[in-house]
Order: structure tokens, then sequence, then C-alpha cells
């Protein structure tokens, strides 16, 4: 697990949070095919979301951007 997703996961204040950063803890990493970004909005943690992503989508721009990607095998 890495450290932003133990974060993401622990709910830590977004203090702790800053200090990963500061210290140099890699956000690209993913963790058996998740993405941080996918981690901190799973586990609702909108701290780190407002902190490692500051223009990320909002609720109400998330869901329809998330319908947009989905690809269906078979469809174009």
């Amino acid at each position: 697990m890495t450290a932003f997703h133990h974060a993401a996961w622990r709910g830590c204040p977004s203090e702790i949070c800053q200090l990963l950063l500061e210290a140099g803890a890699d956000q690209t990493i993913m963790r058996d095919g998740v993405a941080i970004y996918s981690a901190v909005r799973a586990y609702r943690h909108q701290a780190l979301v407002a902190l490692l992503y500051p223009s990320a989508l909002s609720d109400v721009e998330e869901l329809p951007a998330l319908a947009a990607a989905v690809t269906v095998p078979g469809l174009s």
C-alpha cells in the first residue's frame, strides 16, 4: 500500500497528507491497478482530494465524466 493509499484509507488529516507531499511521496504509483485519485474518491477523503487534485471534478461533474469514459465492447 502506498503512503497516499494508506492516508486515504485511514482518513488522515490534510496536514499529514501535506507532510507526505513535502517528503516526496509519489502520488503516481498505482496499487493493484487503482490510481491514487480513484482511491481518495472511493474513500471519500475530500481533504486529500482537494490537496492532491485542486482542480479535480466536483461530485456533480464526476458521474457524467465517469459515464463518458466507459467503453462498452462492441459499441463505438
